[in-house]
């Protein structure tokens, strides 16, 4: 099922920041590269709703509206709807829609601003025909430390072990959790070492990175994904090498484990 909502919005003119009609052309404008759903709450993302793309609307008045389009596995109940509503009007006013949406139009930069005073979102539920699959329960349980839903999700095999949650693997998840042992059990099973997160960063760095791991439990799971063929010298968001990042955080006994690699 697809999910839209719909918000008020009115263009500039990026250098005057003057009030313009908006372009026609403005309707075949749109914003894939950083969709919503990596910023869900989890309660929502756990529901299986993918998506958040922005799009752009322009009567013949020259009004203008922003769509957010998601997509649901089935008919979303009221609750999720609420939620999902909230998540994205808090993401168009203090998120991602904050500073504008940038575009070109009649050679001149202009910004789309959301315009959410007094209007609530409206939402759109249709049917489509795209087939959403549920959300992973390898990742669910991965990024929860569910030992046990984890154990048993493998042991059916039905899953795709890579499935990715909130734009990352379930892997990807545990590591930036802190949860070791289901870190540890994904890679036994096979999950992809070389997977990275919707920032474009490695599972080393994520190591180095997250602070609900600890060095000795940073360590063991570098030694883990290196067994494994992880990749020391890749170089992430943070521009700076798994190495570098744990020197930062202090992180020695990880720092042990990739030079005894290197």
């Amino acid at each position: 099922m697809k999910i839209i909502f719909r918000a008020k919005a009115y263009v500039i003119e990026a250098e005057s920041y003057r009030r313009v009609s908006a372009p026609r052309s403005l309707r075949t404008w749109g914003c894939e590269d950083n969709p919503l759903e990596y910023y869900l709450d989890s309660e929502i993302a756990d529901k299986g709703i993918v998506g958040g793309f922005f799009r752009a609307e322009v009567s013949w008045f020259g009004k203008a509206r922003i769509l957010v389009e998601y997509w649901s596995p089935g008919q979303p109940d009221e609750a999720t709807l609420e939620a999902l509503r909230k998540d994205t009007a808090g993401q168009l006013s203090d998120g991602a829609g904050e500073n504008g949406f940038d575009f070109v139009a009649r050679g001149r930069a202009m910004l789309l601003m959301p315009d959410l005073d007094g209007s609530p979102l409206s939402v759109e539920v249709v049917d489509d025909g795209k087939v959403i699959p549920p959300a992973s329960r390898i990742a669910m349980s991965a990024r929860d430390g569910d030992l046990t839903t984890l154990r048993k999700a493998l042991a059916l095999g039905t899953e795709d072990i890579d499935a990715q949650l909130m734009g990352c693997s379930g892997l990807c998840l545990a590591v930036r959790s802190g949860h070791v042992e289901a870190a540890l059990l994904l890679i036994e099973h096979g999950a992809n070492v070389h997977s990275l997160d919707f920032m474009g960063n490695s599972l080393l760095l994520g190591c180095a990175a997250s602070r609900s791991l600890n060095d000795e439990d940073s360590a063991r799971l570098t030694r883990a994904l290196l067994s494994k063929g992880a990749d020391p010298s890749y170089v992430g968001d943070a521009d700076c090498t798994a190495m570098e990042l744990a020197e930062n955080r202090d992180k020695h006994l990880m720092m042990e484990v990739l030079r005894a690699f290197t």
